[in-house]
């Protein structure tokens, strides 16, 4: 969500933003295109009770923070670990792996905060109610890049899209429109500054436009050209309708 509230961030106050690096968004792209709720209907019936009944928990302002605070702490706190387990194993010092727990849990434990305004920028399925991808071309800021991780579960075509729309605005001679980078960051997931972050690292000093301070050995980030025609990220979760026509056709 810091990505998203960055975006609106720099809407607001262009004069204090040099840069804007957006490490793995959410918000970005556009559910519409991508016929969410279609594709929801064609789901199993038991998949739809699932989801029906996250949403209507997410429409009460019920984060998985809030459930976490529900448990006792010794089943919070197992749980946390769990997810480190399933979804950093790149992390494999144990001190490393406790902190991160403890600092994951007590974060989720304390009373909430930021979590109270989710239901009211992102849709469930974690798509802006505003989307960021018609908003970033209108931004006053000179530079914005996307930076992702290679198997990120947030869809790194909605940046690639808001650096062809910016790029399509600058060749028509709108000079003022943002000058958009998005890189992919290799053998990592959302958490891509702590699966691989070395590479992570190199890619927000790239951002901030000090490439040439990296030394020639350093591992560079993929750097997306014009479209997501690489197969350097793994398939998004939701294809766009385009897409699956050419594919079938």
């Amino acid at each position: 969500m810091g990505g998203y509230l960055s975006v609106a961030y720099s809407e607001k106050y262009p004069e204090r933003v040099e840069r804007l690096i957006l490490l793995s968004p959410a918000g970005v792209p556009d559910d519409q295109k991508l016929d969410v709720e279609g594709r929801l209907k064609e789901a199993s019936m038991s998949y739809r009770v699932v989801i029906g009944l996250v949403r209507k928990l997410y429409d009460k302002g019920v984060t998985p923070a809030a459930f976490l605070r529900t448990l006792p702490e010794r089943r919070g706190r197992t749980m946390v670990e769990n997810y480190i387990e399933r979804r950093l194993p790149a992390i494999t010092c144990p001190d490393e792996r406790k902190n991160l727990s403890e600092y994951l849990y007590t974060n989720a434990a304390l009373p909430g905060s930021g979590e109270d305004c989710l239901n009211k920028l992102l849709k469930p399925t974690a798509f802006g109610i505003n989307p960021l991808v018609y908003r970033i071309p209108s931004l006053k800021v000179k530079h914005v890049s996307f930076i992702y991780g290679q198997n990120d579960w947030m869809d790194p075509s909605a940046g690639v899209q808001a650096k062809e729309l910016c790029d399509m605005r600058r060749i028509e001679g709108n000079d003022d429109i943002p000058e958009v980078q998005v890189y992919g960051v290799r053998d990592a997931g959302h958490l891509l500054m702590l699966e691989n972050w070395k590479e992570f690292n190199n890619a927000v000093i790239m951002s901030a436009g000090k490439e040439h301070r990296l030394p020639r050995h350093a591992s560079k980030p993929f750097k997306v050209a014009e479209s997501l025609s690489s197969d350097f990220f793994s398939p998004p979760r939701w294809g766009s309708k385009e897409e699956e026509v050419s594919v079938s056709s």
